[in-house]
């Protein structure tokens, strides 16, 4: 059985039971998330998210794995799905300090989800991911909160960013 096989979308498990046991199988082989990198080009919005999920359960624990799918994720954050989304906000978050030129080049993508995204947690990890790129200097920071953003917008991310460091 192959290991986009033993997903949760795959073998009927309502619960994320599967994905989780994916992926320990990713941490101990890392060549498994090539595979789970294939299912991130599925048409399949349940393979989608449970690919997104499995990297984001990766990321929690040894980031630079998923690394090599930072472009592919990105490129998933306008699926007209929101568990794909999130999923994949997520762990794009969870990498953001790691890829600071990728996240740069996308600020306007996550700017557009924190203004326009009806996801409250697609927002909550864009904000998360904008905050985590501020964090890497004071040149991300000054390009992440421009003067010329909308304030609210910009005050919400200072204070998200605020008590993401304090806490």
């Amino acid at each position: 059985m192959s290991i986009l096989d033993q997903l949760s979308s795959r073998v009927g498990d309502r619960s994320e039971a599967a994905n989780r046991s994916v992926a320990t199988q990713c941490l101990q082989s890392p060549g498994l998330l090539n595979d789970i990198g294939y299912g991130l080009n599925s048409e399949d919005a349940d393979l989608l998210g449970d690919c997104a999920e499995v990297m984001t359960m990766v990321a929690k624990q040894k980031p630079v794995l998923i690394l090599p799918f930072c472009k592919q994720l990105l490129s998933l954050l306008d699926h007209n799905k929101t568990r794909v989304r999130w999923e994949v906000m997520h762990a794009v978050s969870l990498i953001a300090r790691l890829i600071p030129q990728t996240i740069e080049d996308n600020l306007y993508l996550l700017r557009n989800l924190i203004q326009e995204d009806v996801s409250v947690i697609v927002l909550d990890h864009a904000v998360d991911a904008v905050g985590h790129y501020a964090g890497v200097g004071m040149a991300e920071a000054e390009k992440a909160y421009p003067n010329s953003w909308k304030p609210h917008y910009f005050i919400l991310i200072k204070i998200w960013t605020l008590f993401r460091i304090c806490c």
